[in-house]
């Protein structure tokens, strides 16, 4: 494929309308595709009808000539799934309106990414998978013919074997930025969901509360960093996810005695952060999309249980067992109690407010109402959402539909969204 070649239309020839995507090099790619056939032409079908016959049959055999992984590329973890590579799916162009340059979803783990693809195959969006740990790029070449780019590469990576994703979105998003393609959830998101300080220098600018903090480059400035916080505290990794190596301590002498298995992450730095009880036992989480509020969901976490509030069951494994890397193999999930809610409407204008100057397209911000004092709290931003668990159910609609939807509305408009204060 090469940039800035004309759009396909439905009633192109068939070479015209599925092309392999060789901007970017992958060096995992064990399979190379097969050339696709020339289906015989029935003399009675019209021409409209006869193209589109055979891109249905094309996006059939895109389908089943994507690389697969075998069970002996991860090890302990059986079969689930399709990986990048020269692996794509191609929507038709009757079912969304025209034709449309694919969107590409930047990413590090496939079974999270599951719902969304089905969800942008259901609207007949074309769309490349681009995983970003095996993915290499010329810096100063042109940019890929995406009509988007979705960023996808959670901080959690690191916990899968996949550290270098962060690394190579750091690198990636930039540069499309300045060739022009629209991202979602761009480098200035990216850099507030890698970066537990930068969440908390946000915060302050906008002047939303957060619980008190300090940052540490190693874990044996843990003790003099928290005399100068209250306890009961946390020390946790600057590049967090899912409650990663979080510790709680209960007072000086704990966490005085536990300095040796603190894990401050991939970066060497970290947080000690006040531990602030919730008035009613649980975290609440909005979730807002394109600039609109989406949904707000009420988390009840049992005392002693760990710091993964993920909704998702995608990202809920049974403690002890290897984390995240075949979360579909999982023996158990932990169960988590969760109810939908109204967040109050000051609440909803903070969060708009976060997401807007920090410059997250969709994503999430978790906050509490504090037992000591009854006000509310944010500890967290989230610019990688995998949406609550049954859905439809909870909240009355499936935000992977809306999320596809909006994905495909945000590629036809064909610009940058201009972030503002």
């Amino acid at each position: 494929m090469t940039s800035g070649a004309p759009l396909a239309h439905a009633d192109a020839p068939a070479d015209d309308r599925v092309r392999v995507f060789r901007w970017l090099a992958f060096t995992h790619n064990d399979g190379t595709g097969a050339e696709p056939f020339a289906p015989r032409r029935p003399q009675q079908l019209r021409p409209s009808r006869l193209a589109e016959r055979e891109e249905r049959a094309e996006i059939e055999r895109s389908r089943h000539a994507r690389q697969v992984i075998r069970p002996s590329d991860r090890p302990g973890c059986t079969y689930f799934g399709v990986v990048a590579g020269r692996a794509y799916f191609r929507g038709l162009a009757s079912e969304i309106g025209g034709p449309m340059r694919p969107i590409a979803i930047l990413y590090e783990n496939e079974a999270w990414m599951a719902p969304l693809f089905g969800a942008l195959e259901s609207v007949g969006a074309p769309y490349e998978r681009v995983f970003a740990n095996d993915l290499s790029f010329d810096p100063a070449g042109p940019a890929p013919d995406w009509s988007l780019a979705v960023n996808k590469v959670s901080p959690s990576s690191y916990l899968r074997g996949h550290a270098r994703s962060i690394a190579v979105a750091r690198e990636l998003l930039p540069l499309l930025e300045e060739r022009g393609t629209p991202v979602v959830n761009g480098s200035r998101a990216f850099a507030l969901e890698t970066s537990k300080a930068r969440q908390l220098l946000l915060l302050r600018q906008l002047g939303i509360r957060a619980p008190a903090a300090r940052l540490i480059t190693d874990p044996a400035q843990a003790p003099s960093a928290a005399s100068e916080l209250r306890f009961p505290v946390i020390v946790k990794p600057n590049v967090g996810g899912s409650g990663a190596h979080m510790r709680r301590f209960d007072s000086p002498e704990e966490l005085a005695d536990g300095v040796a298995e603190l894990d401050l992450g991939p970066d060497g730095t970290g947080l000690v952060q006040e531990f602030l009880e919730s008035e009613d036992g649980s975290s609440r989480r909005v979730e807002f999309l394109g600039g609109e509020y989406l949904y707000a969901i009420r988390i009840a976490n049992e005392p002693g249980q760990d710091f993964n509030l993920c909704p998702a069951d995608i990202c809920q494994v049974q403690e002890g067992a290897e984390f995240d890397n075949c979360v579909v193999d999982a023996p158990a999930k932990k169960q988590l109690r969760i109810d939908a809610f109204d967040a109050p409407q000051p609440i909803v204008d903070e969060v708009l407010r976060i997401a807007r100057v920090g410059g997250l397209d969709v994503g999430g911000v978790e906050y509490l109402v504090a037992a000591r004092d009854g006000l509310p709290y944010v500890y967290d931003i989230n610019a990688l959402s995998n949406f609550v668990t049954d859905a439809p159910s909870l909240v009355g609609f499936d935000p992977h539909a809306r999320f596809a939807g909006w994905l495909v509305d945000r590629a036809r408009a064909g610009k940058r969204e201009v972030i503002v204060a």
